[in-house]
């Protein structure tokens, strides 16, 4: 699934090629009127999509990249928290540097707070599902859409990166003490 040629398919052009006028798409995608709450799909939304795809092809499920990057560095990374200009110049982190920096660049909110009809590539909040406890996580998920069958980005253990439901998610961290949406939280980047 590539969520960047997925959610600029109603544009008719993809927004790296160049146009017919000469002008790039990147920047013309940026003006173009869109659904979400302020109607604009803004540069921030776009180079959030060119990092999913980014992970997309460096980790995808067929051909992962398992060694390099952790779960956390993969979401973290997707969302623009860390100093990295590409993938591969991503830091590991465990779980005790990914708790600090949730604790440095996010608010808790709950399940609720999410913007109905929330999308990554529309909205300009940005949210971070968390399993486990939030002082020592287990895992990191990116909220893409929550309307979708799949609304989490995130690189798992065992299987690349890609799009998960939350079951999915619960059942591949059982082993790790998630046993129910009671050990699921979501967090606001600030």
């Amino acid at each position: 699934m590539n969520y960047l040629r997925e959610s600029t398919e109603s544009q008719n052009t993809a927004p790296f090629e160049k146009q017919h006028d000469g002008i790039p798409a990147l920047r013309k995608a940026a003006s173009l009127k869109r659904p979400g709450k302020d109607g604009i799909l803004d540069v921030n939304s776009l180079l959030t999509l060119e990092r999913i795809n980014e992970v997309e092809m460096m980790c995808a499920r067929s051909n992962p990249i398992y060694g390099q990057i952790s779960g956390f560095g993969i979401a973290l990374y997707v969302l623009g928290c860390l100093n990295a200009k590409e993938l591969l110049s991503v830091d590991d982190l465990d779980a005790c540097d990914a708790a600090a920096i949730l604790r440095e660049n996010f608010v808790e909110v709950d399940r609720m707070d999410l913007p109905p009809g929330y999308k990554i590539a529309t909205d300009a909040e940005r949210y971070l599902m968390v399993l486990g406890d939030p002082v020592c996580p287990c895992h990191f998920a990116v909220v893409v859409d929550t309307e979708s069958k799949r609304p989490f980005f995130s690189k798992l253990r065992y299987f690349g990166s890609g799009f998960d439901s939350l079951e999915e998610l619960i059942d591949d961290y059982l082993d790790e003490g998630i046993r129910s949406y009671e050990d699921v939280h979501y967090f606001k980047l600030i």
